[in-house]
């Protein structure tokens, strides 16, 4: 068994094939350079240099790709990043409220009704985020009116104001009858009762008796 060499392979491929390779364009009869079938040809001697060109090692190409998806990601990552988000501003400072005392409750006394109407204004003035409307006013008023006669006559409204599809009452209008109830109707004539009832008055029932007397003047 012979063995023939590429060049006479590529000889025999050449001239015994229709299908030619690509390489330069080689004389044809019609005078322009190419064949007549419109193809390419390559020579002996270019098909053998061909023949003997080392292929691409698999380990080279898998190597190329790697390096490219790697470029490819780089450039993902750097679309994708977002910029920093701003820093949020600092919150401004609570402001700090000075702590007012919780009512002392009402028994029902007249002397200490105008005492405790002033802690209960004063209180809810500086929490009057705590009451949103004059429904809850009234309710807390109601709410520190404990013992004595007082206790009866708040639970009795607490019961009302509470009860399903009850109207809604004005602070005004509570307030004339909280003083309707409590107040002393005839406040100068007990001012000046305890006035003259004081014999011996001590210093602290001197004031204090003085000052129920301004009140009704």
């Amino acid at each position: 068994m012979t063995t023939q060499s590429p060049l006479s392979e590529f000889e025999e491929l050449r001239v015994g094939s229709s299908a030619q390779l690509p390489c330069t364009p080689q004389a044809s009869d019609s005078g322009i350079g190419l064949p007549p079938d419109g193809g390419w040809a390559l020579t002996a001697e270019e098909g053998f240099n061909l023949l003997l060109l080392p292929p691409m090692l698999l380990e080279d190409q898998i190597s190329e790709l790697t390096h490219q998806l790697q470029d490819l990601q780089a450039q993902l990552a750097i679309q994708g990043q977002s910029p920093a988000p701003a820093p949020s501003p600092a919150p401004a400072p609570t402001r700090k409220l000075p702590k007012v005392a919780t009512p002392t409750p009402f028994s029902g006394s007249q002397d200490d009704l105008d005492r405790f109407k002033a802690e209960c204004g004063l209180y809810m003035s500086m929490h009057h985020a705590e009451f949103p409307d004059e429904h809850s006013q009234v309710l807390f008023i109601l709410s520190y009116m404990k013992g004595g006669a007082a206790r009866p006559w708040a639970t009795q409204h607490i019961n009302t104001l509470l009860a399903p599809g009850a109207p809604s009452i004005a602070f005004d209008d509570f307030a004339q009858e909280l003083d309707s109830m409590f107040a002393d109707p005839n406040c100068q004539a007990t001012a000046r009762q305890k006035l003259t009832s004081l014999r011996q008055p001590s210093t602290h029932a001197f004031r204090r008796a003085s000052t129920a007397s301004i009140q009704c003047l």
